[in-house]
């Protein structure tokens, strides 16, 4: 769940964009390194806004600002 927080963190710094945690996954999972994608066409789908933004919010906050 700490790299599902991060890849948040990590669209919403980069990219400006929120979307639902559930739309994190497949980002955490490359961010973590649990799946690799250096030197491979990656494809993403984020999608929604189906979370409570405040929440969101608290959860990225809560997060250290170590590097991911």
């Amino acid at each position: 769940e700490e790299w599902i927080v991060r890849a948040l963190r990590w669209l919403w710094i980069r990219l400006k964009l929120f979307v639902e945690p559930s739309a994190a996954v497949g980002l955490a999972a490359l961010l973590s390194g649990a799946i690799e994608g250096r030197g491979k066409k990656v494809g993403l789908i984020l999608s929604g806004g189906n979370a409570e933004p405040l929440s969101v919010a608290r959860r990225i906050d809560a997060l250290s600002t170590e590097p991911w």
